[in-house]
């Protein structure tokens, strides 16, 4: 089991990348494959595990047996967004259905994460394209980088490829600058195209 690995010091991105190499679907993945939801999720995208979905399975106290309640909050009733609730704000029941993992294990996995916080780089920027460009093979979002030797080279690339799982076998790069370019020259088209025919 992953808290066993992590118990015996074996980082969270190992994890997530031994479970790629796997090809154990994604929580999502499986709900879909189970009939739960009906989210479209991309083939190749279905066993794409990152640091998030691991440490939250792993932080998970459902797996102890207990229930936890009140975890988000809503300011009024007319809104639909949930908000975060402080931990000491949750209902916890303890031993409410039989555990798949023992307290004691639990306890010494949450142990490994110490008082470490998740901060954004100091130097982190998010370009206005992030999110929007996708692999050609394997489906996956493009991530966003730069090169700290020369930080005008900014450009996208497949995480998949990036991360050597197996799921994309073909480099994918693109600068920021010419998909800006090309962005720009669209709308120059479509700008051109409104004056001609603006009725």
């Amino acid at each position: 089991m992953d808290e066993f690995l992590k118990a015996t010091g074996v980082s969270v991105n190992d994890i997530a990348a031994k479970l790629k190499h796997r090809r154990v679907l994604t929580p999502a993945a499986y709900a879909v494959q189970k009939g739960y939801c009906k989210r479209k999720i991309s083939a190749h995208g279905e066993y794409f595990w990152d640091h998030p979905i691991v440490r939250s399975i792993l932080s998970n106290r459902t797996y102890l047996g207990d229930v936890v309640n009140f975890r988000t909050y809503s300011k009024s009733y007319k809104l639909k967004q949930r908000l975060d609730n402080p931990e000491e704000n949750w209902d916890i029941h303890e031993g409410v259905h039989d555990p798949v993992i023992d307290r004691a294990s639990w306890e010494a996995v949450q142990r490994t994460f110490g008082d470490t916080k998740f901060r954004k780089p100091k130097h982190a920027e998010r370009n206005m394209f992030s999110g929007y460009l996708i692999c050609a093979d394997c489906g996956a979002h493009l991530n966003y980088k730069y090169t700290h030797d020369n930080p005008e080279n900014h450009y996208f690339s497949c995480r998949n490829k990036r991360a050597r799982n197996g799921l994309c076998a073909t480099t994918h790069h693109i600068r920021v600058d010419t998909v800006t370019e090309l962005v720009e020259n669209h709308l120059r088209r479509i700008l051109h195209f409104a004056d001609m025919f603006e009725d």
